[in-house]
């Protein structure tokens, strides 16, 4: 008789994260719920990762190693092919899932059996495990179109400067999707996951948990942290804008986002200042944007982020409820 699929597939990819990886999976193993797997893939680690991962002992852990590395998204390619679960959940090494997480999703999934994607809350924490801000709010909880929230998620962080879904820590997945959009498209870099996520929400509605799926940690090791001091992720996004372009002209939003991209562009000189003013001119001259394009979109910015701040009012627009007319 053959074994019952399992309800969910937590991936765990990973290298050289010897130090905080037991961590990683043990709020994973410690999720309360029937038909769970864990898989963790080493992505040819040096540090011991791999030595650690053996001393593990538990029936619903299931363990590979790569012969090279892979690279980041490479590996999460390798676990999304070997998911069995109805739903899927990539958990970055150095975060964590919330307790009783995992339960909540999958009913609310069930609850909502057109949404091919839950995104919930996260909530920030340094290295020493002190939490921070909750991250992730932007959107009320809800099932929304999926169609929507393509154009939704492009001018929410060219204007708010935040991106509106979970990282991929807190964001269970269908599992028969996620495999269809396989692999990540690397050339998008940084951003690949979102890719991923705005390719998978073609396929069905986005249901927003207002729970706290995840803790995220802070640290200097991030990838997307030494992208934001760099022209990587200005290019990154770019690149995202210019295949979802056909997308976001059929909702005549795609020049409107186009500039305000500059605010991004902006944001990277100014953080690189810090450490090399040099290469910060250099990002500037290259922006190639007329001053009153830049002026504006960085007035609107700050016109959304303030009414935001001080009198609490966000907007969503394009974002549309399922079933909505």
């Amino acid at each position: 008789m053959a074994a019952a699929r399992p309800r969910i597939s937590v991936l765990i990819p990973v290298f050289n994260r010897r130090d905080i990886i037991g961590d990683a999976i043990r709020s994973a193993l410690s999720q309360f719920i029937d038909g769970l797997e864990v898989i963790v893939y080493d992505n040819h680690s040096d540090d011991g990762t791999w030595e650690l991962l053996q001393e593990f002992d538990d029936d619903r852990l299931r363990i590979f190693r790569n012969e090279s590395n892979c690279g980041l998204f490479g590996n999460f390619d390798r676990c999304g092919a070997r998911a069995r679960g109805e739903y899927s959940l990539f958990l970055c090494s150095d975060d964590r899932l919330s307790a009783g997480f995992l339960e909540r999703a999958l009913r609310e999934l069930s609850e909502h059996p057109s949404a091919v994607m839950l995104s919930s809350r996260g909530r920030f924490i340094n290295p020493a495990g002190k939490p921070g801000r909750v991250i992730a709010e932007r959107y009320p909880p809800g099932l929304y179109e999926g169609r929507s929230v393509l154009p939704a998620w492009f001018w929410t962080i060219y204007h708010y400067g935040e991106n509106p879904l979970n990282y991929p820590s807190g964001m269970v997945l269908r599992t028969d999707v996620l495999q269809k959009c396989l692999p990540f498209r690397t050339q998008f870099g940084v951003v690949a996951d979102i890719d991923m996520f705005l390719r998978i929400l073609r396929a069905g509605d986005l249901f927003v948990s207002a729970a706290i799926g995840c803790s995220v940690m802070q640290h200097v090791q991030q990838a997307s942290n030494a992208a934001r001091t760099s022209s990587e992720l200005v290019r990154d996004h770019l690149a995202l804008l210019t295949v979802f372009k056909d997308d976001l002209e059929s909702f005549g939003v795609y020049k409107t986002i186009r500039a305000q991209v500059c605010c991004l562009e902006l944001s990277a000189a100014f953080r690189r200042a810090k450490t090399d003013p040099h290469a910060s001119i250099g990002l500037l001259k290259g922006l190639g944007r007329k001053p009153v394009i830049a002026l504006s979109a960085i007035l609107k910015s700050a016109a959304l982020i303030g009414m935001d701040r001080v009198f609490g009012y966000k907007l969503t627009p394009f974002l549309k409820g399922a079933g909505a007319a």
